[in-house]
C-alpha cells in the first residue's frame, strides 16, 4: 500500500512538472525529459528554473507589454538554422523576444519579431563569450562534453541569460522586476570569465616555452 502511494505521488509530480514545461513562457521541445532526472533534480528544476522563468516572463509582460520566451530543443531539424527556428516560433506572437537553445547543436541565439525591440537590450553582450561587463549565457555553459550534453548543466546559463534579457528590457522601460536580480549572478560570471582569460594566457605561455625549448634544442 505504501509503495502504491509513493508511486501515485511520483506520478502526480511528473504530471505537474510535464505540464509546466509547456507553460506560458518556457517551451521545451524535447530537451528536458523528466524521466531522465531523479526526483530531487525534478523538484529543483521546477523551483529554480521552470517556475522562475514563468515568474520573470509574467512580470515582464505585465509591466512592459513585451513577451519574452525561452525555447529549448535537443537538436534542430536538418537545414534549419537556429535563427529561423526562433523566427518561426514568434512570427504570430506580437511584441515578442525569444531566447533559443539547441543542446546537441551547441547553439544559442536571440530573435525578435520586430527589429525595434532590439533597442531594449544588447544581444551581443548577452551572448558574448568573454567580455567584461557582458556575456551572461555562453560563459556559464559547461565546457566538458559530457556535461554539455546533459540538460541539467545548462539550466544556470539559460536562466541567467533569460533574466539578463528581461532585466535589460525592464531597465530600458524604466520599470523594476521583483522576480529577477541579475546582480547576484554577476560575480559568478566575472569569475568564469577570469578563468577563461587565465586559461588562454597559460596556453600561450606554455606554447611559448615549448617553442623556445624546441629552438634551443635545434641549435
Amino acid at each position: 500500500m505504501a509503495n502504491q502511494f509513493r508511486l501515485l505521488i511520483k506520478g502526480l509530480l511528473l504530471l505537474i512538472l510535464s505540464q509546466t514545461l509547456s507553460a506560458n513562457y518556457l517551451y521545451n521541445d524535447g530537451l528536458y525529459d523528466l524521466a531522465a532526472f531523479s526526483q530531487a533534480d525534478q523538484i529543483k528544476l521546477q523551483k529554480d528554473y521552470f517556475d522562475k522563468v514563468e515568474d520573470i516572463g509574467t512580470e515582464l509582460k505585465e509591466k512592459t507589454g513585451i513577451s519574452l520566451y525561452l525555447l529549448t530543443t535537443m537538436k534542430l531539424e536538418d537545414n534549419l538554422s537556429i535563427s529561423q527556428y526562433g523566427q518561426d516560433f514568434i512570427k504570430n506572437r506580437p511584441q515578442s523576444v525569444v531566447l533559443i537553445f539547441s543542446l546537441l547543436d551547441v547553439q544559442v541565439d536571440i530573435q525578435v519579431n520586430d527589429a525595434s525591440l532590439y533597442k531594449y537590450f544588447v544581444k551581443e553582450d548577452i551572448l558574448a563569450m568573454s567580455q567584461m561587463g557582458g556575456g551572461s549565457i555562453i560563459p556559464l555553459l559547461p565546457t566538458r562534453k559530457k556535461h554539455m550534453r546533459n540538460p541539467k548543466y545548462t539550466v544556470a546559463a539559460l536562466l541567467n541569460g533569460y533574466g539578463d534579457i528581461a532585466g535589460q528590457i525592464a531597465k530600458s522601460k524604466k520599470v523594476t522586476l521583483s522576480s529577477w536580480d541579475g546582480s547576484t549572478n554577476r560575480p559568478v560570471i566575472r569569475i568564469i570569465e577570469g578563468i577563461i582569460f587565465l586559461t588562454i594566457l597559460y596556453g600561450l605561455f606554455s606554447f611559448y616555452k615549448a617553442r623556445k625549448r624546441r629552438l634551443a634544442k635545434d641549435k
